[in-house]
């Protein structure tokens, strides 16, 4: 049974699950970290001797997982509020994983985003908000996610 696990996964991946969560957490590194979890997962389906097909599948799942993110999921936790500037996106990275480990790099840009909400909020501390990041308009995220937020609200 175990075996065919792998016929029963969307695309026809084996060891899906692993190379989801290795995506998942290559997601922390910005910009690359999407690029390398799903070149590797490519690079494994060649490996295991999947075709065209199962690649297109992944490239398909991996680029709707994307879309559902940064315009359903991002919107809906973060909003307009935080938009941090990636050199201090690293530097949370690399501050998190020098204090914390692994963890620390999970919890940096939560963090970081934390900082930058209540900087941006707190008169004194808003030139650091501002170096964090632009401030950007109130309403730049319109579409899916206030519409999502409109259901709730009712």
């Amino acid at each position: 049974m175990a075996q065919n696990f792998y016929h029963h996964t969307a695309v026809g991946v084996k060891n899906a699950v692993f190379f989801a969560i290795l995506c998942g957490i290559l997601e922390i590194v910005p910009y690359v970290g999407n690029l390398t979890g799903t070149v590797i997962t490519l690079l494994m389906v060649v490996a295991q001797g999947g075709d065209a097909s199962i690649m297109l599948g992944v490239l398909i799942t991996y680029g709707l997982v994307q879309f559902f993110q940064n315009n359903v999921l991002t919107p809906l936790i973060v909003g307009s509020e935080v938009n941090i500037n990636p050199v201090f996106t690293i530097m949370a990275l690399l501050a998190g994983e020098l204090v914390w480990g692994i963890p620390g790099m999970i919890l940096g840009i939560p963090l970081l985003g934390m900082l930058k909400i209540i900087f941006d909020h707190v008169e004194p501390l808003k030139p650091y908000g501002f170096l964090l990041g632009s401030p950007g308009p109130k309403t730049a995220r319109v579409g899916i996610a206030n519409k999502i937020k409109g259901w709730f609200k009712k």
